[in-house]
């Protein structure tokens, strides 16, 4: 999986997370991650990329880089699962595709899940994507096993 901000391509593999800084003459400038320095899980299922915070989805719950460290968030501060499978970043803002549903992570806290019990056609999301709107709102694609959702959410 790949995500982007300014001067880096940020590349998630089954191995790690690298950073792609270009190149200087003729050497390739790479910054590695793995669970040897940091990386709470070597295998990385998508990547969410905003200018100042790195989110990467696991089978072991969300990884977060910030301020030069990872940190991860797994069931116990309150993701329905620890498979997370798909993110969308909504201005600073994340929403966190897992195995039992859609979750929304703002100011530090994650919403409850909103799964088949809230009309959703299958609990498993497995692709998101958020489109911002003219009038402000924004609209979020939510890919199930099931079928496909679309959420509208007005801005404050």
């Amino acid at each position: 999986c790949l995500g982007s901000r300014s001067g880096e391509l940020w590349i998630g593999t089954m191995g790690g997370v690298s950073i792609y800084k270009g190149k200087k003459d003729e050497k390739y400038l790479f910054t590695n991650f793995t669970t040897q320095n940091g990386l709470p899980n070597n295998v990385v299922l998508n990547l969410a990329v905003s200018p100042s915070i790195v989110y990467a989805g696991s089978p072991t719950g969300l990884m977060i880089f910030e301020n030069e460290k990872w940190r991860a968030i797994g069931i116990s501060e309150g993701l329905a699962s620890d498979w997370v499978s798909a993110l969308a970043l909504d201005g600073e803002n994340l929403w966190i595709g897992t195995k039992k549903g859609l979750q929304f992570l703002s100011n530090g806290k994650i919403s409850t899940s909103m799964n088949f019990k809230n009309g959703f056609p299958s609990s498993h999301i497995q692709a998101l994507a958020v489109r911002n709107n003219s009038d402000g709102s924004a609209s979020i694609f939510v890919g199930t096993d099931e079928g496909l959702i679309v959420l509208n959410r007005e801005r404050k």
